[in-house]
C-alpha cells in the first residue's frame, strides 16, 4: 500500500508531510454561532486565541493524539490534501495517534475518515512516528527508548524487536506551562496576559537571549492595557511542571524494565522528541536524576510527522507500523 500524506493533528499545531515537504499550522479552527464550517483555520484561527466571544468559538480537532472533533479532522485532512500534489486523484493517508486509542475508538476514526474526504486512512502510533523521525532503528534487537513531550501529553516509549515494548503516559505537557505561566505573572507582578502572550513568554525561555521578554498585559490596578518587561525566569519557573512531570515519567518506567532492557537503557540512553525536549536543562536532570543519558534529536519539533515521511517514502520496510487501514469502506 502507497501513502500520499502523513498528517500529525496535536494539540498545539497540524503538522503535515506530502513527499518530503513538511509544512504546519496552528491546529484551530474558528466558528460563528450554528455555524457547520469554519470560517477561519490554522494560523488565521489562532489570532483568536484568547478572544473567543460568543460570536467566536475555536475548535481543535484532536488533542494528545485523541480525535475530539472527527469531522472537523477528516474535512481539515482532505482541505490540506487537496492543496497538495497537482493532479493527485487520490487522497491516501496516515494520520498519527495516541498509543493509547483504543482498538474500537480507531475502528470509528477510520471509518469516519473514509467517509468524507479521504479515500484511504492508516493509523499510526504517534510514539513509533515519533522514533523514526528521529533516527531510531525500531526493528533493531536491543531496546531503544524515546520520550515525547507534546502539548498536551508527555509519553515514554521503549521499542524491541520491531515492536513497543512498554509504554507510559502521563498529561502535563506544554500547553499546561502556558497556563502556569500565566499564573505567576498574576501573583508576581499583578498583571494580566493572554494566552498567546504567554505561550510567547514560554519560548522565549528556550532561547533566554536576555533576561527580560516585553509583552502585552492588562493592569488590573490601573484598569488599562500596556506593556511591560517580565523576567524569562518567570517562564523558566514555568515550565518545572513539564521537567518534573518528564523526570517521574521516564523514571517510573525506568524501574519497569527487565535487566536486558535496563542495560539498553543505560547503553543507548533516552531520545528525546516534541516541543518540549528544548527546554533547557531538560537532559541535565534526566541524566542527573535518573543516571541515563538523555539525548535531543534534531529538529524534535517535527519528528512525528518526520517519522510518518519515513513510513510513506518506505511504505514496504514499515507496513508494520500501520495498525490498520480501510479502503472505501471495506477493509483489505
Amino acid at each position: 500500500m502507497q501513502w500520499d500524506y502523513g498528517f500529525d493533528f496535536g494539540a498545539d499545531s497540524v503538522k503535515y508531510v506530502c513527499g518530503t515537504e513538511i509544512k504546519n499550522e496552528a491546529a484551530y479552527a474558528a466558528y460563528r454561532p450554528g455555524a457547520d464550517m469554519p470560517f477561519a483555520r490554522g494560523d488565521r484561527a489562532f489570532a483568536f486565541v484568547g478572544r473567543e466571544s460568543r460570536l467566536v468559538k475555536l475548535r481543535q480537532p484532536m488533542r494528545g493524539g485523541v480525535p475530539v472533533d472527527v469531522p472537523l479532522l477528516s474535512k481539515w485532512a482532505g482541505a490540506l490534501a487537496g492543496s497538495g500534489k497537482k493532479g493527485l486523484k487520490r487522497r491516501r493517508a496516515l494520520f498519527a495517534v495516541s498509543p493509547e486509542l483504543s482498538e474500537s475508538a480507531c475502528d470509528s476514526l477510520l471509518n469516519a475518515l473514509i467517509e468524507t474526504d479521504i479515500d484511504t486512512a492508516g493509523l499510526v502510533r504517534a510514539d513509533t512516528a515519533a522514533a523514526l523521525g528521529a533516527g531510531i532503528d525500531i526493528n533493531a534487537g536491543e531496546g531503544t527508548f524515546v520520550m515525547d513531550i507534546g502539548a498536551s501529553h508527555i509519553t515514554f516509549s521503549v521499542f524491541a524487536g520491531g515492536r513497543c515494548v512498554l509504554t507510559r503516559t502521563s498529561p502535563g505537557g506544554m500547553q499546561a506551562a502556558d497556563a502556569h505561566i500565566a499564573k505567576l505573572v498574576r501573583t508576581r507582578f499583578g498583571l494580566m496576559i493572554s494566552p498567546r502572550s504567554a505561550r510567547r513568554l514560554k519560548l522565549s525561555a528556550f532561547s533566554a537571549k536576555t533576561d527580560t521578554y516585553t509583552c502585552e498585559v492588562f493592569d488590573p490596578a490601573a484598569g488599562l492595557p500596556r506593556t511591560a518587561e517580565i523576567s524569562v525566569s518567570v517562564a523558566e519557573d514555568g515550565l518545572s511542571g513539564c521537567i518534573n512531570a518528564a523526570v517521574s515519567l521516564a523514571a517510573g518506567a525506568a524501574g519497569d524494565l527487565s535487566g536486558a532492557l535496563a542495560g539498553d537503557l543505560l547503553k543507548n540512553g533516552i531520545m528525546l522528541t516534541g516541543g518540549g525536549a528544548l527546554i533547557r536543562g531538560l537532559t541535565k536532570r534526566l541524566n542527573d536524576e535518573t543516571g541515563v543519558p538523555a539525548h535531543v534529536c534534531e529538529a524534535p519539533q517535527e519528528a512525528v510527522v518526520r517519522g510518518l515521511a519515513v513510513i510513506i517514502n518506505d511504505t514496504e520496510r514499515f507496513a508494520s507500523a500501520v495498525t490498520d487501514w480501510r479502503e472505501a469502506g471495506v477493509r483489505i
